[in-house]
């Protein structure tokens, strides 16, 4: 999964004054998730039940984990940001 833009933050990069977006973010990176599932089946599958269901365990937080940040489009300036879903 890529990157997913959310929404405008309405506030201005304090760099280059230009509007930020909110994005969200895969919190972990590359393949190795998918490798970290693979082995921990593999090993549950072997008789390692017990480290192999914490291993699976972690692939699958690892591939659904996702980080909020704000992020300016222009000069690339980000920093993290948490979300409260309050309806006005």
């Amino acid at each position: 999964m890529g990157t997913k833009i959310i929404r405008d933050s309405g506030v201005e990069c304090t760099y280059c004054h230009s509007p930020m977006d909110i994005m969200q973010l895969p919190k972990y990176e590359g393949k190795w998730p998918w490798w970290l599932i693979g082995a921990g089946g593999l090993l549950s599958l072997m008789g390692g039940i017990v480290v192999g269901v914490f291993m699976l365990a972690g692939g699958v937080y690892a591939m659904n984990a996702h980080e909020t940040v704000s992020c300016c489009p222009k000069c690339g300036y980000y920093f993290k940001v948490r979300l409260t879903d309050r309806t006005r």
